[in-house]
C-alpha cells in the first residue's frame, strides 16, 4: 500500500455537502464556518480543503500534540511540498536563553511559504494555539 493516499482526495469532490461547503467558502462574505467531522476524517477533509481552495489554510488546534499528530497523519493524504507546521519555540517568551536555531528557522520557513503564497502552490499550514501566538 502506498503511504501516499493524495490519489483518493477526488473521491470527495462529487459529495453535494462538500461541493455546497466549497461554494460557501470560495465567497467572499467574511464568515467563518463551522464544519462537523469526524476525528478520523479530518486529515482527508482539510487535506482536500486545500487542494480546492485557491487560499493558504491555517488549520490551529488546541494543543501541541495535536497539531504534530495532525501533521502526521495529513502526510499521508497531501503532497509535502506545499504543508508545514509551525513548531513551538523551545523557549518562553521572557526567557533570556537562546532558542534551538532549527526552530527559529523552521518559523521563518513557514512565514516565508506564506509570503510565496499566490506566487506558487498555497500553503497549508499547521498549528497549535500557542504556537501560533509566539
Amino acid at each position: 500500500m502506498s503511504s501516499n493516499l493524495r490519489e483518493l482526495l477526488h473521491l470527495i469532490e462529487d459529495m453535494p455537502a462538500y461541493k455546497e461547503l466549497i461554494g460557501q467558502l470560495k465567497q467572499k462574505s467574511g464568515q467563518a464556518r463551522k464544519v462537523l467531522a469526524l476525528d478520523a476524517a479530518k486529515p482527508f477533509l482539510i487535506a482536500a480543503l486545500s487542494q480546492s481552495l485557491p487560499v493558504p489554510v491555517l488549520v490551529i488546534t488546541a494543543q501541541p500534540e495535536n497539531a504534530k499528530r495532525l501533521y502526521d497523519q495529513i502526510s499521508l493524504w497531501s503532497a509535502q511540498d506545499y504543508w508545514n507546521i509551525i513548531p513551538e519555540p523551545d523557549t518562553l517568551p521572557y526567557q533570556r536563553t537562546v532558542s534551538d536555531f532549527s526552530v527559529q528557522q523552521d518559523r521563518l520557513q513557514v512565514l516565508f511559504d506564506l509570503s510565496e503564497a499566490g506566487r506558487k502552490k498555497n500553503p497549508l499550514i499547521i498549528s497549535s494555539a500557542a504556537s501560533l501566538r509566539q
